[in-house]
């Protein structure tokens, strides 16, 4: 009898603890703040990983700085521009420009990209971010 008490403690205590969200996750996503790619955007796991397409360190979701110059304006809109609606197979700065990775290149991904747009970086990411790497629309 304790042992059974002692086991379905021990389930409980993980169950609860696997489903419980990570402490200090700003945007909800699932991911710990020290370790997310793009904190005050949601840019959830996807095949246990969070999106980043160009490889610099900020999640899709919070980087609509598709030249690597350092900021989202309109040489971004631009080539997001020449995306729009299309999938985002279609070539590697569409894929770039797909920031909510469904495939297609949208108003979500429009909304995503206003929220970026003047800023002077890429992020917030917990992890460095490294504008050297290209892009594809670069």
């Amino acid at each position: 009898m304790v042992r059974t008490a002692i086991v379905t403690a021990i389930f409980l205590l993980f169950s609860v603890h696997s489903h419980a969200q990570p402490v200090g996750d700003t945007d909800g996503d699932g991911v710990s703040d020290e370790f997310d790619n793009c904190t005050n955007v949601s840019n959830p796991l996807r095949n246990g990983e969070q999106s980043d397409r160009d490889f610099d360190g900020a999640g899709d979701a919070c980087d609509g700085d598709f030249t690597q110059d350092g900021v989202t304006g309109g040489e971004d809109y631009a080539l997001f521009r020449s995306c729009w609606l299309q999938q985002s197979s279609q070539s590697q700065c569409c894929e770039v420009a797909d920031m909510n990775n469904d495939d297609m290149v949208s108003l979500v991904d429009l909304q995503l990209f206003m929220l970026q747009f003047g800023a002077a970086s890429p992020g917030p990411s917990a992890l460095p971010i490294d504008l050297n790497k290209p892009s594809g629309c670069d």
